[in-house]
């Protein structure tokens, strides 16, 4: 568990409203879509900047209906995979926001911080204009939570059938 989240988030400048809207906004497992949607495969995976406001699920960890920031605050009780989110949270708190936020932007979420080898990967559900997590669950739970406005993502593009 992160003890006194709301606090330090704060203390490093994320807004009170926005931590507001991430106690509220819930994770929305959309694990239907697969059989509404069909995967663009000439397409392939194409690096994006990604909004992460437009970000709404998580497709494999977390829990449907808890809020964003429950997530990061209880990933441990949620997921069993605490230590991720814990690095991912100490980045967090080692960086000035600036460079916490640019650091999702430019693509340091692949390998800079904790030699991962995966990038961030996202589908995108083109007709709804919304993004599920496919790969990276911990690092896009946690932009959301600390307001991060844009990450580069690999991404899959989803169209209706």
């Amino acid at each position: 568990m992160i003890h006194d989240l709301e606090e330090q988030l704060i203390q490093k400048g994320v807004s009170p409203s926005h931590i507001e809207r991430m106690k509220i906004e819930t994770n929305e497992l959309l694990d239907q879509k697969s059989e509404q949607y069909e995967l663009d495969k000439k397409a392939g995976q194409v690096t994006e900047l990604v909004p992460v406001d437009r970000i709404k699920a998580l497709i494999i960890r977390g829990e449907k209906g808890v809020s964003w920031f429950d997530h990061v605050r209880f990933y441990d009780d949620l997921d069993n995979s605490f230590t991720r989110m814990k690095d991912n949270f100490d980045l967090f708190l080692a960086s000035d926001l600036k460079s916490y936020y640019d650091y999702f932007a430019d693509g340091r979420t692949c390998t800079y911080a904790f030699n991962w080898e995966n990038t961030l990967q996202l589908n995108h559900y083109v007709d709804e204009n919304i993004y599920t997590v496919k790969y990276g669950n911990h690092r896009a739970t946690l932009a959301k939570v600390t307001g991060v406005p844009i990450i580069e993502a690999k991404v899959s593009k989803w169209y209706k059938k």
